[in-house]
């Protein structure tokens, strides 16, 4: 009798456990510990984004390629140009369209891509096409045509970089005359070139091993030296 009774109790006893058991078990996803992660295993634990990131840097506001998709030059803000270009004299600033000029754009282009241009005297964009590369020396040439929306007549350009500073010089010939350009460094000016033809390398110092002094003052042209 009293092994019936112990036996009983025991039962009811483990019956009671296992109810408490089975009532503080989560019953769904819901009830679970949330997982929060750790600077390891949480994306948001890295903090910032990625252009913030090692190894990565982070555009400044004139550089991003919404302000110059695809273009090689792009109007800069004056203040900031005029702070790169101290040697241009008062009549250069005055005449000319202050400028970015994107030497990463160019020196990715390869025969037939196309980029946009700037055209100070048209005060549009117009569309470009690279024909052909030439590398000299350290000198890099670029050669093609503006694609006229009327296709009546090819206007062509011609882009010459030096090896040193950045230092391009850039003659284009447009529907409503010819344009030129001259950079340093990510910065230049463009202004309208008058009746100046497009020579091979009419506007290059012929020097390339080295820029002459002058090649950034108001006049472009070779400078002749006397002999005594």
């Amino acid at each position: 009798m009293k092994i019936n009774a112990l036996g009983a109790t025991i039962t009811i006893a483990l019956v009671v456990s296992a109810w408490y058991v089975w009532q503080s078990w989560p019953r769904a996803s819901s009830e679970r510990p949330e997982h929060r992660g750790t600077t390891q295993t949480s994306a948001k634990g890295r903090g910032g984004s990625l252009a913030t990131l090692g190894g990565i840097d982070a555009l400044a506001p004139v550089d991003r390629q919404q302000d110059y998709p695809g273009a090689i030059a792009g109007l800069a803000d004056r203040a900031e140009a005029e702070r790169h270009l101290p040697f241009l004299a008062e009549p250069r600033y005055r005449e000319s369209r202050l400028v970015r000029y994107r030497h990463d754009t160019l020196q990715h282009l390869r025969p037939t891509d196309r980029f946009d241009l700037y055209l100070p005297n048209l005060d549009m964009t117009v569309t470009a096409r690279l024909e052909a590369r030439e590398d000299d020396d350290g000198w890099t040439r670029w050669r093609g045509e503006l694609l006229s929306p009327d296709i009546v007549r090819h206007h062509e350009w011609l882009i010459t970089e030096a090896p040193v500073d950045r230092y391009a010089v850039a003659y284009f010939e447009t529907p409503d005359g010819a344009v030129y350009l001259e950079a340093k460094n990510g910065y230049g000016w463009l202004r309208n070139a008058g009746d100046s033809k497009l020579d091979n390398d009419a506007r290059v110092p012929p020097d390339s091993t080295a820029m002459p002094a002058r090649t950034l003052g108001p006049s472009h042209q070779p400078q002749e030296t006397s002999h005594r």
